[in-house]
């Protein structure tokens, strides 16, 4: 496993992992409608999630050539989880 700062080529592997996240992992603990407002796959722009990344200072976790997972990590070395995930 490698981790390393997001790249542009990394914007569809970790929506990808972000959508199945919120649709899989976390179905069992949220309403449809819950993740269907949180997931919302439809409103997504690649452009749009590519620059979050670079403003929220993202970071992948790679196992061979695969985006495995990503965190937002803020200047202080911990997740950044301060801003509202709706914004992008």
């Amino acid at each position: 496993m490698e981790i390393r700062p997001h790249a542009e080529a990394d914007a569809q592997a970790t929506l990808s992992v972000f959508l199945a996240a919120v649709t899989e992992t976390a179905s069992a603990h949220y309403s449809a409608e819950q993740i269907a407002a949180w997931a919302r796959p439809d409103e997504r722009d690649i452009n749009q999630w590519n620059s979050a990344r670079k403003l929220l200072n993202t970071f992948v976790a790679t196992i061979g050539d695969e985006v495995a997972g990503f965190s937002d990590v803020g200047d202080d070395g911990y997740i950044e989880t301060t801003l509202p995930l709706w914004n992008w």
